[in-house]
This record gives C-alpha cells, structure tokens and sequence, in this order.
C-alpha cells in the first residue's frame, strides 16, 4: 500500500508540475513509471459535450488527490494499521481502546478524516466496516476502540484513471487496476468540496464478486442431485409413511404441512433478500403421497438404507421411480422428497454428495422429519426443522459444534447466529440464512470474502 501512495503521489506532482494537466484531449497523458507497472491520468474524456480542459483537468487532479486520501483511509481502517503499533493488540472479535498517544485515540478526529474523503454513505462504509460482527473501528463514548477478527487481503491499485463525465456537482472517473479490473468511482461536489461516492476498496470488491463465478468455494454437494439448487421452481413431494409403531390421520397431516408451509414462505423471503428468483410447490393434502409399511421404520439417521429397500421389490424400483410415477418432474427445475413419520424422532436429511461412493443411490434428493405435538420435545418439528433440512437437500451444511470448530464457532457467534443451519428456533422468524448458507444454496454467484474461514 505504501508503494502504491508513492506512485499517487507522483502522479499528483507531475499533474501540478505540467501546469494542472491543463492538455487538450489529443494531448499525452501524464504517466509516472515505477517497479510495479506504469501508473497514468488520462484527461480524456468521452463526453462530446464536456466542460474545457481546465475544468476537467482540475477535476482529475482532485479525483487523483482523494484516491491518494482514500488508499491512506483504506490501509489504516480497513487493512488495520490504525492498530498496528498498539503494545495490546487484542485478538479476535473483542474491543479494545487504542493507547490514548494514538492520533485517531479521539473518534472526531478519524470520523473528520474519513468525512474529508467520502460522501455521508461512503463514510458508512468505511466506518461501519467489515459488514459482519464487530467493527474495526467503533465509538465508545468519543473514544476509538478497535478490534482485529478480519483484515482482507487487498493489495491492488490503480494502473490508469480517465475521466468518464463531469459536470457542475457531479463526475466520474474509470480506473484499471494493477490486476486489470475496470471500475468505475463517482464523485460528488458538496459545499466543503468534492468527496468521493465510496472508497476503491468496495469498487474493486464488488466488480471481483460480479465476476465470480465461486468455483474455487463450490462443495461435491453443490448442483447435484435432483435438488441441485434452491433456485427457480421447486417442488417438495410429501410422503407421509404409516409403520408399524405409527400412522396418520387427517389433523396431523394438515398440522404438518401448516409448518412446511411456513418454512416455504421463510425460504422465499430468504431467497428473494439475496434476489434470488424461486417459487416453492409443496404437495397439499390432496397431492400428496401415502404409503404403509408392516416394518418399524427406524428413528437413527445411520439407518436411513430403509428408503431405498421400501421401493427396491415394488413396480417402482427405486424413489426416484416412484416420484416420476405420480409427477411429470420435467416441468420442475428441482425437486425432493419429503418423508414424514408420526412419531417423536430426531429429523435429519440425505443429500447427494458426489464425494460418497454410494452418491448415485441418492440421486433423488430426501429427507425424513419425525412429526410430534409435544412442543417441549428437543427434536419438535418446528417450521425451523423443515427449513433446515430442506436446506441440506440444496447443499447447506451443519454450522454448529461438532461440525465446525471452536474458533469457527467464535466467529460465527460474531457474524451470524441465528443462520438457520447454525440454530432452529422455535419461532422461525427469529431465524435468517447467512451469505455462506446463500452462496450453499445458489443464491450467491460468490462467496463473501468474509466467510471464506468455513470452506472447510
């Protein structure tokens, strides 16, 4: 990042020592060499109806003056070097005050500095930053404290800045970076003086995100299957299985469904924040399917070889040919089984993992949830428990002990505790999907470069 100020720094002094960059537009651009690659401002612009150059040229030198200012702002909040220098470097998600001999020991002073740069929005950003858990900077009583459980690994710059547009309180400039990306960062003229709309480090970011595809984060049990992803329509087929042990009757089958559906509408509202596109069918009463067997179905989620061995000696053969029989799956983008059992049980899920060699038995994605009215049972078959296992069907994981680590564990209390594969509550509106469950289920393109912790 230092290296990166001293190539702004020139750059700004042969602006000034070039007369302001006062060129016409045919004109070379001024260009600055260094070890790392050529830096350049265009004063360029492709607007035929653009203000004089002087105008424009005063405009990139300002441009080029606070992206200086905002690579400053961005090493010191957002890569920590406001805590670099503490003698009582705290570790992980706590506050801790800087030393009071700090300069930005005052929160005024670093909330003037970052208002001197952005606009209002902007310094949101930067002040409010990481998105997730705890800030790197935050105000306890006009005092900065400070605390260190994410710093992004960010080391690129701009190459060349041109002007794009400008006019009388507005302008924009169009950045390539040292690894090639193409940006673009707005300006806005206010009454101190023009700020920028929000710092490089988030432009840079978001053009990184737009253009992933996740492939390097992606699991074996993502995209396979019959419920490949939580995306466009999909189609819950409901079977409810009488045992030996247990049956149906009409009142619990519409208690059941009741909770699905408000898990269904969880999961859209879900998917619909993160602008995902995604109609969920479940089989009503009518629809749905009903089976009996003379066997006790087991309750142990080690024992689930059952589902299979129930249609292996029928016309149908296997699950999948016993859906295909009752539903044209064509007209579905995705689609599941749901097996219900009236009985207290814990509720668990069987998706298709290509990593298991068994995986082509599970093509046809399942799950079983045991169904009970006793609300103060630990395994109660809340809307949560039918959202949750769904969710495993589409490729979410389990984010609790033992699946997860302890210092994992920290981090996620931090960020996001009430992800719906994290924690059931017994009112599912308490619950939420965070992007690592979103990007799971394919409604994220990429995953948040702040979760990247749980990719194993």
């Amino acid at each position: 990042m230092k290296k990166y100020l001293l190539i702004l720094i020139t750059l700004l002094l042969l602006l000034y020592s070039c007369g302001g960059g006062t060129s016409n537009p045919s004109d070379e651009s001024t260009r600055s060499s260094g070890t790392s690659g050529d830096f350049s401002a265009v004063s360029e612009c492709s607007e035929e109806s653009f203000e004089n150059p002087e105008q424009r040229a005063e405009f990139l030198a300002e441009a080029v003056r606070l992206i200086m200012e905002d690579a400053e702002i961005t090493s010191l909040i957002i890569l920590g070097d406001i805590y670099r220098n503490e003698n009582n470097i705290n570790s992980g998600t706590v506050l801790y005050p800087l030393s009071s001999d700090n300069e930005y020991y005052d929160y005024s002073v670093l909330e003037a500095l970052v208002g001197s740069v952005y606009t209002a929005e902007g310094s949101r950003y930067v002040l409010n930053f990481p998105s997730y858990g705890t800030k790197t900077v935050v105000n306890v009583s006009g005092t900065t404290w400070y605390s260190t459980h994410y710093t992004p690994q960010y080391t690129d710059y701009p190459l060349t800045i041109e002007v794009l547009y400008l006019e009388e309180d507005y302008g924009s400039v169009s950045i390539t970076t040292k690894e090639g990306l193409d940006v673009t960062a707005g300006f806005v003229k206010t009454a101190e003086g023009w700020r920028m709309e929000e710092c490089l480090y988030k432009s840079v970011t978001d053009a990184i995100n737009s253009q992933s595809s996740g492939e390097g984060c992606r699991s074996t049990a993502m995209s396979a299957g019959s419920a490949a992803s939580l995306t466009g329509s999909c189609l819950i087929i409901n079977v409810f299985l009488s045992d030996r042990v247990s049956e149906w009757n009409d009142a619990d089958v519409e208690k059941t469904l009741l909770r699905l559906d408000r898990a269904c509408v969880f999961t859209e509202g879900m998917a619909n924040y993160y602008g995902a596109s995604l109609d969920m069918i479940s089989t009503d009463k009518t629809s749905s399917l009903y089976l009996e067997t003379l066997d006790k179905i087991p309750t142990d989620i080690n024992e689930f070889i059952w589902m299979d061995l129930l249609f292996s000696d029928t016309v149908y053969l296997s699950l999948s040919g016993y859906a295909e029989h009752y539903f044209d799956l064509e007209n579905y983008d995705n689609w599941c089984v749901m097996f219900h059992l009236n009985k207290k049980g814990r509720s668990y899920a069987v998706p298709c993992d290509t990593a298991n060699s068994d995986w082509e038995h599970y093509i046809a994605e399942r799950c079983v949830v045991f169904h009970t009215d006793d609300d103060t049972y630990a395994y109660y078959d809340s809307a949560g428990v039918y959202a949750h296992e769904l969710f495993h069907l589409y490729g979410a994981v389990d984010l609790y002990n033992p699946f997860i680590s302890s210092a994992d564990n920290a981090l996620l209390d931090n960020y996001f505790p009430n992800d719906i594969m994290r924690m059931i509550p017994f009112d599912i509106e308490l619950a939420s999907v965070s992007p690592f469950t979103a990007f799971k289920l394919g409604w994220m393109n990429y995953l948040d470069d702040q979760f990247m912790f749980l990719i194993d």
